[in-house]
């Protein structure tokens, strides 16, 4: 299983948010401060987004779409225009030119994905894989009951795609299809096209989100493919998410706090690829997307997370 707590796609993703909210701010733009509570608003609370990383201004600092000024103790940032940078237009000259070396055929695939059915998700005590975890409240996993269903996903996606002298095949870049994506840290995914990218103004780079896994991600167009027939046989969707039961923010505001949301994605980072229990305390339901959905205490190695974040003053009980 690939790692999704990546610091490079996490960069990334961060850095497509936080252009998203700047471009409508105008030339004045936001101050930091002002800036990562509209980050928290838009894109983490409701699940979208990864929490912003502790050195996230030394990131923004060195990205060419970005302009940083100090004025007395504040710092504001804003967006630079493209025009002014000519590095990016290099870098999307280069793409051009490699993607008009290669001559692929582009294919006009529409494949639908189900999500496992309600009635097929478990009321007792079950293992489960930890994929993503933005907040305690947005945690993607994978029951192991599942096997050995991913297992013969990521076969089949490590043998028809990662050869990279094979000749490819491109998808028809339609927003809501559901396609195979090469992404930032070198795994291949099955991905549903999101919208172009804001903050590579474009230039055949997409959002896309990894249906199997629960998070997002930038990936250029040439490496969106069709799905192979081997992918194809396939045709659930292997994700679930969970919400930690018994607990809600250590704070008057109800919306979780940066070190909050830093501390589960680490504990849950460093678990990743093992199995835990999860016992579910609610029936589950099905998210907007159609992904299952569940309030549940989750136990490594006999460890209650709920009650680590209480112990470490990052949660209160909600009983």
């Amino acid at each position: 299983m690939s790692s999704d707590f990546d610091l490079e796609d996490e960069v990334e993703e961060v850095r497509e948010m936080l252009y998203d909210i700047l471009k409508k701010a105008g030339a004045q733009g936001i101050e930091a401060t002002e800036l990562a509570k509209e980050y928290d608003k838009q894109f983490v609370e409701c699940g979208i987004g990864q929490p912003l990383p502790s050195a996230w201004l030394r990131y923004i600092k060195v990205a060419d779409e970005f302009d940083m000024r100090h004025e007395g103790d504040k710092i504001y940032i804003s967006v630079i225009q493209r025009d002014n940078v000519p590095i990016q237009e290099k870098v999307a000259s280069i793409v051009k030119e490699a993607l008009s070396k290669d001559d692929e055929e582009v294919v006009d695939q529409d494949v639908k994905l189900q999500p496992l059915p309600l009635s097929s998700m478990p009321q007792a005590k079950t293992k489960v894989h930890i994929l993503a975890a933005t907040d305690p409240s947005n945690i993607s996993i994978r029951l192991c009951s599942w096997d050995p269903m991913p297992d013969y996903l990521y076969q089949a996606l490590a043998k028809d795609f990662s050869d990279e002298n094979k000749k490819r095949k491109r998808i028809k870049t339609v927003e809501g299809r559901i396609c195979v994506a090469k992404l930032p840290n070198g795994s291949w995914e099955r991905v549903q096209i999101i919208k172009p990218s804001v903050t590579m103004g474009h230039k055949g780079y997409w959002v896309v989100f990894a249906v199997d896994v629960g998070v997002f991600h930038l990936a250029h167009e040439k490496y969106l493919q069709p799905l192979s027939e081997g992918v194809c046989a396939i045709d659930k969707l292997l994700l679930a998410k969970c919400q930690l039961a018994g607990i809600k923010p250590n704070n008057e505001t109800g919306i979780w706090s940066r070190n909050a949301q830093q501390a589960i994605n680490n504990w849950l980072s460093d678990v990743q690829g093992t199995e835990v229990e999860l016992e579910p305390v609610s029936e589950w339901t099905a998210s907007k997307e159609a992904v299952p959905t569940v309030k549940a205490r989750i136990l490594v190695d006999g460890t209650d997370l709920s009650k680590k974040l209480i112990d470490n003053g990052y949660a209160q009980s909600s009983d």
